[in-house]
């Protein structure tokens, strides 16, 4: 007699043994854990203060059930109450639509629209059976314009389709890596707490790069003291002599004003670099970004190096070994974009 269930189902068979106050439910949270441990009916049955009889009631019952969703419906019983059906589809309404910092919020709203007390850790448990897990939001643009995005992608789509031989196409953008450690996730012994080391100052680098996003590790890399019109100028002409063998190199930048200046305008007039330009508030649509936040991930958030010299050489031998990372930047790096789409929610604390 023993059972198989997945990581996150036994995860929350767990929870749920956890937070419930109803003795019989509790009993059979605790049977199905056990039989999945492939321990006795017998212990199971000794350490639960029943007879084997009961095991095997908890055990058919389950086993009788069309999937692992359907026994928790008719078998779990939160801390006090249970939800119908179309309470439950409310509720996971509601926190689709609202951004629910805590569990505690939910909690809130079943009482005032349901009057059913939940604890918040039971309120943690339903908030798993439903479908949902606590991680981090994401931040986009507030002005970021679907329509736009979408107009630049078919007409980049168009440019692909046409493009020649001697030709490429490249994303471009600034980046500007500090010099110190960040906090991040690491896998650590239960109970304990891992520390880096970490600077004080705000030194960082300046880089303007380049690539070719159907092929990541062509990339150029020009650092400077500072991004401005001037260096900008220098950064296209050290794209150029990397691409010396195309006749037209078509490269996307975002609209940092030294893109748009004067002197950068009138230096594409005469050179074989041909501008275009992405739409507003879109970073999602330059591959190249990718490339930055797995440079920072690489080299810079775990890695401590209190010399800034040996920090700049970090990252300077990144990109004069890039080929290392072939496999996993054209995983990595593409150019199926993907449009923000913005969907308001509101906080509920």
């Amino acid at each position: 007699m023993t059972l198989k269930f997945s990581e996150s189902e036994l995860s929350l068979l767990k929870e749920l043994q956890r937070n419930t106050s109803d003795r019989d439910t509790y009993q059979k949270l605790t049977t199905l854990i056990m039989l999945y441990n492939k321990l006795s009916q017998e212990f199971i049955a000794e350490m639960l203060g029943v007879d084997r009889t009961t095991i095997n009631r908890h055990f058919r019952f389950f086993q009788s059930a069309s999937s692992f969703e359907d026994y928790l419906s008719v078998h779990y019983k939160p801390c006090t109450g249970k939800l119908s059906s179309e309470q439950l589809v409310a509720v996971k309404e509601y926190v689709s639509l609202h951004l629910c910092s805590t569990a505690a919020a939910v909690a809130a709203f079943i009482a005032k629209t349901f009057q059913i007390e939940y604890s918040e850790s039971g309120a943690t448990a339903l908030l798993h059976r439903l479908g949902f897990v606590y991680k981090k939001t994401k931040l986009i643009p507030s002005k970021s314009n679907a329509s736009l995005q979408e107009t630049f992608v078919a007409s980049f789509r168009e440019l692909e389709k046409a493009l020649e031989v001697d030709a490429v196409i490249l994303f471009a953008d600034g980046v500007h890596p500090q010099h110190n450690t960040e906090a991040s996730y690491a896998w650590i012994e239960k109970g304990k707490e891992r520390e880096i080391l970490s600077n004080t100052g705000r030194t960082r680098v300046n880089i303007n790069g380049a690539i070719n996003p159907l092929n990541p590790t062509e990339v150029v890399a020009y650092e400077c003291d500072t991004i401005d019109a001037v260096t900008t100028v220098s950064f296209f002409k050290e794209v150029e002599k990397r691409f010396a063998d195309k006749k037209s190199i078509h490269l996307f930048v975002d609209n940092a004003r030294y893109y748009r200046s004067k002197l950068v305008m009138a230096y594409v007039e005469t050179s074989k670099i041909e501008l275009h330009f992405l739409p507003p508030y879109a970073p999602n649509l330059n591959p190249i970004e990718r490339l930055w936040k797995f440079l920072k991930k690489t080299v810079i958030k775990t890695n401590y190096t209190p010399d800034t010299d040996v920090f700049k050489q970090n990252i300077k031998d990144f990109f004069d070994n890039i080929e290392q990372y072939k496999q996993k930047l054209d995983s990595l790096i593409n150019t199926k974009f993907h449009i923000i789409k913005k969907s308001a929610v509101l906080l509920q604390t």
